[in-house]
């Protein structure tokens, strides 16, 4: 799989398939691992579809720039 025509979901996917305990994120004095922001991102997806959001619906991101913002995009 070529990273630029590859979805950005999709390499996260398989980096932490394939590296779950690997640094993905290092912000201020915090390291989350890949495995960490799947499960951030997962349970950030599952909060939204709880309020009633579809897949492939669009959702507004307004975040700065923190390590949510990475969550979000995994989500």
């Amino acid at each position: 799989m070529k990273a630029s025509k590859a979805l950005l979901q999709s390499v996260l996917e398989a980096r932490s398939e394939l590296h779950p305990d690997k640094p993905a994120v290092i912000y201020a004095e915090e390291t989350y691992t890949y495995a960490q922001l799947d499960d951030a991102g997962s349970r950030l997806a599952c909060g939204l579809q709880a309020i009633g959001l579809q897949r492939q619906e669009r959702v507004v991101v307004c975040l700065g720039n923190r390590v949510e913002t990475v969550c979000a995009f995994w989500g």
